[in-house]
């Protein structure tokens, strides 16, 4: 007989730049984690209420050059505004020291990419099955 876990499996949501969040969340997958991304409110709200998807982490993922006519300022509120939708803690990388102040609950920020090892080991194991 079959018993089930009481804890979640560790999900994680991928915010940042379109090409980057997909490739880190490939190599996240890869790592056999449950993996999303969202880049806008509208992806967001399909993940969390029409596909009750759960994440348990978010991983903010701003080691991406900026494009011409893009603010860093406007890209970090988009980024912790979805984080606050989706009620997440994050892990900030490429992030400066300045940039947490846009978001409430913050893991652990990397100033540049340190591979996915060093992100998953920020993640609390907690909700892990």
């Amino acid at each position: 007989m079959r018993t089930h876990s009481t804890s979640r499996p560790l999900a994680v949501l991928v915010l940042g730049d379109v090409a980057a969040a997909q490739q880190r969340a490939d190599q996240l997958r890869l790592r056999g984690f449950a993996t999303f991304i969202a880049q806008d409110e509208s992806e967001l709200s399909w993940l969390l209420g029409v596909a009750q998807i759960r994440p348990t982490y978010a991983v903010v993922d701003l080691s991406s050059p900026i494009g011409p006519g893009t603010s860093r300022v406007l890209l970090l509120v988009g980024m912790a505004r979805l984080a606050a939708i989706a009620g997440l803690p994050v892990v900030l990388v490429g992030a400066e020291e300045d940039d947490a102040r846009f978001f409430r609950r913050v893991l652990a920020l990397f100033p540049c990419d340190p591979g996915n090892t060093a992100i998953l080991s920020a993640l609390p194991r907690t909700s892990a099955g």
